[in-house]
Order: C-alpha cells, then structure tokens, then sequence
C-alpha cells in the first residue's frame, strides 16, 4: 500500500533546478526516507545505483572506495576520477550521466563519504542523494558541511493530512472544501479520525498496518516494534555505559507516560537556569536564590497541570575546580533548582 507524503512534490523540483546540488534526505529512524527515495529514482531515472552502508553494499562499495583511492607518494600518478572509479568497480553499468542517480543510504556511517559531497555536486554529471538519521553526524567531530554543494530535506512521519488522504480519500476532499461544507457532522468524522491518527503515531508502517487491519490493537504492537528498533540503533552512538542506561530509562520512561493523558519531558534543566541566570549581554548575572525560586515557580505551575513528568538535569557539581563567581552562582542555583525537584519526584 503506497501512502501518498507531501515531500515528494520537493524531490522532483529538486531534479528540475538548474542549480545542481547533492540531495540530503535526513528524519527519524522508520519514517519512509529508503522507500521514497527508491521509488522517486524508479520513477524519475532510467538507471539508479542504491548502495546501504548499513549493508553488505555499504562494505563491499567502501572496499571499492578505498582500491580506487589508494595512493602514497612513490607509486606513480595518481588517481585522476578516483570516485568514478570507485562506482565503476561497484557497478559495471555506473554510467556518469544525467539519467544516472546514485542513493548513499545511512550515509552516518561513513564520515568519508560523508565529506565528498561537494565533489559529488561538481565533479559528476549524475545526481546524488544522500539519506540518514542525524545521531551519527552529532556525535562524530569528522563530519563536514557543504552547504553551498546540498539541498536539504526531512522526511517526518505522517501528517494529519496525509493520514486522512490515505484513511478516506472523500473526507479528505471535503476537508479541503471546509470553509464551504454544510455538513454538520464533519468535524466530528473529522476528530474521530484525528484520534485513530494520534494512537498510530503517523509511522508508515503503523498507518498501513492499522488501515490493512482495522486493528488498532495490530497497529500498535508495530509501534511496539518500531520502538525496539529506536532503541537498538540509536544506542549504538553511546560510547559510556552510564549515558546508555540514562537514555534506556528515559526512552522507555516516555514510552510508558506517552499512553497516558498529560504527560510532559523538559530537557534539559541545565540550560534553563542558565538562560534564566545570564542576560543577553552576557555582562551580567542574577543571584542563585532569585533564579531557583522563580525556576521552581514556573516548574510548579506547568507540572502541577500533568500526571506525568520527566526532567532531564545535569551534574555539575562534583568537578572540583574552582570557577568564576558567576558560575559559582550558576552551579548553586542549579543546584537548588534541583533539590526541588527531586523533593518532588
């Protein structure tokens, strides 16, 4: 079952600028960024070249890579098209032309790859798009930017729109009349749907299964699965076994609260008290009791309106270096900020 998505519209239009550029597909894990793009190249140009580094592709195209880019000083020329190369040893049929497009999935693998995009942009004649999900680049120093070289794109999980287009195509077409319907029963057919779109949480495949099945039952426990996967690769990118057991707690945290009513995360604490302890200028601080007291006050205030809240803090204290005044203030009102809370937990 094909789910129509909005973002397909600004991949064509990327294809037809006169201005070349590499694509950048980026957005959460299991939002529908493999299959778009597959099917965008299927639809749009005669040969494509799909390489996963998550895959085998992913090591068999880097071992090409790293022949065709081989050199040190005394071997002889060098490598004058060691990239075309590379997809040459790839691919037999790569062909550098304007029909050709060349799709580097999980493109966080590789910070290498990664960092040849502006030679992708103007040494060839194909078109490049490159996809992935951002933790690898956020915690990996080597990652570069072209910004001149890329367009960017994100992909989300489906919008109320684009869940109503594929639940009821005909509601979906008085809701774009709206302003003209007299009906008076459509804003309550209308909510009725907004409420299966918020327990399926607009992941694509939670949407197919839930509108294959009819079983809100069915379609969740695919959530419960996509989850799972959250949760296996994205710890991949901890390297300190304590940040993996705080993510797992928190993720899993959120998972539970989010089935209930009135649930709220707040990240992160650190930098709230900070914002409220530093003018603008950056000349001048407040006292640690002034801040605490009017932090703790806003805090009270939003989490007396919840069922449920996780606080997301840090630990600054326990360094043993000697700061300035103002960070010694700062320390002490976070420090305030978050006996408070943990009185209140």
């Amino acid at each position: 079952m094909y789910l129509k998505r909005q973002v397909y519209d600004k991949l064509i239009r990327w294809k037809n600028e006169r201005h070349r550029t590499t694509l950048e597909i980026s957005g959460a894990r299991q939002t529908g960024k493999t299959f778009l793009v597959n099917k965008f190249a299927d639809e749009h140009f005669q040969h494509k070249v799909y390489i996963n580094l998550f895959e085998l592709s992913g090591t068999q195209f880097m071992a090409c890579y790293k022949k065709a880019s081989a050199w040190e000083p005394g071997m002889g020329a060098r490598p004058r098209t060691p990239l075309h190369d590379a997809f040459k040893m790839f691919d037999e049929e790569f062909r550098d032309r304007e029909d050709t497009i060349v799709i580097l999935d999980e493109i966080q693998e590789s910070a290498e790859l990664y960092n040849r995009i502006r030679e992708f942009t103007r040494q060839f004649r194909c078109r490049f798009v490159v996809t992935g999900s951002y933790l690898g680049k956020v915690y990996d120093q080597e990652f570069r930017y072209a910004s001149g070289d890329m367009t960017k794109a994100r992909i989300y999980t489906l919008s109320f729109e684009e869940f109503l287009q594929a639940f009821d195509q005909g509601l979906y077409e008085e809701y774009e009349r709206i302003g003209d319907s007299r009906e008076e029963d459509i804003h309550h057919r209308l909510k009725e749907v907004y409420d299966i779109y918020c327990q399926t949480g607009g992941y694509p495949s939670v949407v197919r299964t839930y509108l294959e099945t009819k079983s809100l039952e069915e379609a969740q426990g695919e959530l419960t699965r996509i989850i799972g996967t959250f949760m296996d690769e994205s710890i991949r990118y901890f390297t300190d076994v304590l940040d993996t057991q705080v993510f797992t707690d928190i993720f899993l945290a959120a998972e539970r609260m989010g089935e209930r009513p009135r649930t709220v995360l707040l990240e992160c604490m650190s930098n709230l008290v900070a914002n409220e302890m530093f003018d603008g200028a950056g000349d001048g601080w407040r006292t640690a009791g002034a801040v605490a007291g009017e932090v703790v006050r806003d805090m009270e205030m939003l989490l007396g309106r919840t069922d449920h809240r996780v606080v997301v803090s840090g630990n600054v204290f326990e360094d043993g270096i000697v700061y300035e005044e103002s960070v010694t203030e700062y320390v002490r009102a976070l420090g305030q900020v978050n006996r408070v809370l943990a009185s209140m937990a």
